[in-house]
């Protein structure tokens, strides 16, 4: 699941209901809430809990987040499951103010992509989830190593500047993004190759 957009506890569960489909009352109380998701994730055989953007919580008050770590720890403790969690630096913050959270985590940082056999597989796989009625041919090398340049090779880099260019090229009839397609980004005016980065 997404963490949510603040370190709010209620919105948290409400969050995680959704996610797992639950009928739950959105304006009833936390502790209910908390309550009836750690009894559903048990019915459900919950293996493993992954939560994304965990740095959205940062834009809470210190004591937010502080509390935010510990209806972490609880869950985790209550269920019995591994937590893995994604996000910035931001997010290692957050778990690093808090001893006890940061004993719980082993830090993997993912490393920028770079050209080779497993790149070429991702833009491979991009395309195939493309809508264009004519091939792109993403994995060529010239623009491969467009992408991977405009990009600064992050996921959400190279994601963002696909996903634009794929729009662009159903906007403009061309139906396949090329290179010209991708440099055609940055004249329309609105930043989008650097907002892709």
């Amino acid at each position: 699941m997404q963490a949510p957009p603040s370190a709010d506890e209620n919105q948290f569960y409400n969050d995680c209901l959704d996610a797992i489909c639950a009928q739950f009352n959105r304006r009833g109380r936390t502790t209910e809430k908390r309550s009836q998701l750690t009894g559903l994730l048990r019915i459900t055989g919950l293996q493993a809990w992954l939560i994304d953007e965990l740095h959205a919580i940062s834009s809470g008050h210190g004591t937010k987040q502080q509390h935010f770590m510990v209806v972490l720890k609880y869950l985790t403790n209550e269920l019995q499951v591994p937590l893995v969690c994604a996000g910035t630096d931001e997010a290692l913050s957050a778990i690093e103010a808090d001893a006890q959270m940061k004993s719980r985590f082993t830090v993997l940082p993912l490393p920028l992509w770079r050209e080779g056999e497993e790149y070429l597989r991702l833009l491979d796989s991009l395309e195939y989830r493309t809508p264009l009625r004519k091939p792109s041919n993403l994995a060529s090398q010239d623009t491969a190593n467009l992408i991977l340049g405009l990009s600064g090779g992050t996921f959400s880099g190279i994601l963002g500047l696909v996903q634009q260019a794929a729009t662009r090229a159903i906007e403009t009839g061309v139906e396949r993004i090329t290179p010209d397609v991708i440099m055609g980004l940055d004249e329309r005016g609105d930043d989008a190759i650097e907002r892709a980065g």
